[in-house]
């Protein structure tokens, strides 16, 4: 039987300085005889490559909420696009303060400002103008009456919000972390997968596997949902703490 564990990075592998605990990183080194470890993250590829290489894995990775599937060792990459037109009638918005763009290559940044304050480990490059063809990911910072627009393919909704402004991400409506698992488990053929996370994009990623640990401090739309809470934060190696418990 083919398995797979599918674990989200920041709040959940990754502890607050952005490192993986030496414990997670021996354990998950030890099973992959058994699973394979598949990353799967909002932070872009380019922001997730140093885990991945870090574990020693030749799996697949799911980056950008899922808009991304590669195989990095082969340099194979599966995106989703916005429309060139589509990111330009977004950042054009005059209610838009700052925003990130995700590309396949790099990430940009307008300005980088207060909404960037938990994103400090990400590299970004300053947005001047670039001629951006195609981007995976936007996340905007905008002021409090700012409009959605209703764009066809695009899905945007509030992630964070603060006293005077509004963050929303954008991305395809067909991207999502359970997206790229259903890909990912038909290419690989995996029957049995684990899904561990903590924030509500891992959510329905870990209805989706056969069995899902939430990690502690996770957000209570994920404690509800998974079939295991650890006792154990991502300052505590709350992955392989767990994972111990139910992989003998």
């Amino acid at each position: 039987m083919k398995k797979a564990i599918y674990i989200d990075l920041d709040g959940t592998l990754l502890n607050d300085k952005y490192k993986i605990s030496k414990e997670d990183q021996k354990f998950l080194n030890k099973i992959q005889d058994d699973y394979d470890i598949i990353i799967s993250t909002g932070k872009s590829m380019e922001n997730s490559i140093s885990h991945y290489k870090k574990l020693n894995l030749n799996t697949y990775m799911s980056s950008s909420q899922g808009q991304v599937i590669s195989l990095p060792n082969k340099n194979i990459h599966i995106c989703n696009y916005f429309k060139k037109e589509d990111i330009k009638k977004i950042i054009d918005d005059n209610c838009i303060i700052n925003f990130i763009i995700d590309t396949n290559k790099k990430t940009y940044v307008k300005k980088n400002g207060t909404f960037l304050n938990n994103l400090i480990e990400n590299k970004f490059h300053i947005y001047k103008n670039n001629n951006i063809d195609k981007a995976i990911a936007l996340i905007l910072e905008t002021n409090i009456n700012y409009k959605i627009p209703v764009i066809k393919g695009l899905r945007l909704y509030e992630w964070d919000a603060g006293f005077d402004t509004r963050i929303v991400t954008v991305r395809p409506i067909n991207s999502s972390k359970e997206k790229a698992m259903e890909y990912i488990n038909k290419k690989m053929g995996y029957e049995y997968t684990i899904a561990i996370g903590n924030g509500r994009n891992d959510i329905e990623m870990m209805k989706k596997a056969n069995f899902s640990i939430a990690i502690k401090g996770s957000h209570p739309l994920v404690l509800k949902n998974a079939d295991i809470v650890s006792e154990f934060d991502n300052n505590n190696s709350g992955v392989s703490r767990e994972l111990k418990k139910i992989i003998q």
